[in-house]
């Protein structure tokens, strides 16, 4: 894999990034764009297509960020939580809900009815016989629900 080639602006700050990946064919880079506080503010993929990121916090004190470019589609995401982090993605009116909750399960929810619930609470079978304290510590993705689904 090429090095990333590089470009400062004022005070050493990143202006710009190549990343060469090794599941791009031909050696298709991405570039990066930052401003001056180091935030990512444009990507160029390798399409030539530009998505632009702007983040602010809002007068409630969430973190939102605006990603635009792709298709014309501007998404908004809305991230907020000191025990459970939420975050939403609201995209024409349309709107996705995720919360992952301190004990590491997590829940989404659409806009259109559909909610979906995740846990690991299983060990590993192989940790638990060798390692129980880390099979305590790592624990699988086990119980998946989709409520009102049967």
């Amino acid at each position: 894999m090429a090095r990333p080639s590089i470009t400062y602006g004022n005070h050493e700050t990143i202006f710009s990034k190549d990343n060469y990946f090794n599941f791009f064919q031909g050696g298709q880079s991405l570039i990066y764009r930052y401003d001056k506080y180091g935030r990512v503010t444009q990507v160029i993929l390798p399409t030539g297509e530009v998505v632009t990121l702007t983040a602010k916090l809002s007068p409630s004190n969430k973190l939102e960020v605006t990603v635009a470019g792709l298709n014309d589609r501007v998404t908004l995401l809305t991230m907020d939580g000191v025990s459970a982090k939420r975050l939403t993605a609201s995209q024409g009116g349309i709107s996705t809900e995720c919360v992952s909750y301190r004990n590491g399960s997590m829940m989404s929810s659409t806009s259109w009815g559909g909610v979906f619930h995740s846990a690991a609470v299983a060990k590993f079978p192989l940790l638990e016989l060798s390692l129980p304290i880390e099979a305590e510590m790592l624990p699988m993705w086990s119980y998946q629900v989709r409520p009102g689904r049967h």
